[in-house]
């Protein structure tokens, strides 16, 4: 629940994806049912004018995953993009890791491998540079999951031990 709003990723009820159009309106970002636009000069002005782009992230990962499930990959990779454009714009390491995260599933579920395990690098090389052997871990053990749904289970194995 964001703001009093509950933002499911079931929107097949119009009522719901009213919701969720009123409160991304509010922030500035693209409504659920429409194609997201490249970013304008007032797009950028409003994302600046917003207290938390950790919030604005998430709200374009969710509504990144919406379109996916829906099956307008475009969208939902143009949202997830933006999400890491303005995560890292915040220099915030964690908004950004998830963004990298979410870009790698996104195209996993494509079945882009290279893409995917680009993503992953990116966040794996972040980790490191912040330090965080947890977050790296964490980074290592996701390769193996992507790589496990792509039937590639002895690689993916490789990629727990080294996890652990």
């Amino acid at each position: 629940m964001v703001d009093g709003v509950h933002l499911a990723l079931d929107l097949g009820d119009d009522e719901d994806i009213e919701k969720l159009d009123a409160h991304l309106a509010e922030r500035g970002l693209a409504a659920a049912g429409a194609v997201v636009p490249p970013m304008t000069t007032d797009d950028q002005r409003l994302r600046q004018e917003s207290p938390d782009p950790a919030e604005q992230v998430s709200l374009l990962n969710l509504l990144g995953f919406a379109h996916r499930a829906q099956g307008r990959f475009p969208q939902a990779q143009e949202c997830h993009e933006q999400s890491l454009t303005i995560s890292r714009a915040s220099n915030r390491y964690a908004v950004e890791r998830l963004a990298l995260h979410n870009l790698a599933y996104f195209h996993s579920a494509r079945k882009d491998v290279e893409k995917s395990s680009a993503y992953l690098e990116q966040a794996l090389a972040l980790d490191r540079a912040n330090n965080h052997h947890r977050n790296e871990a964490y980074t290592i053990y996701y390769q193996g999951f992507l790589t496990a749904r792509w039937w590639d289970y002895e690689k993916a194995l490789g990629y727990y031990e080294k996890a652990l």
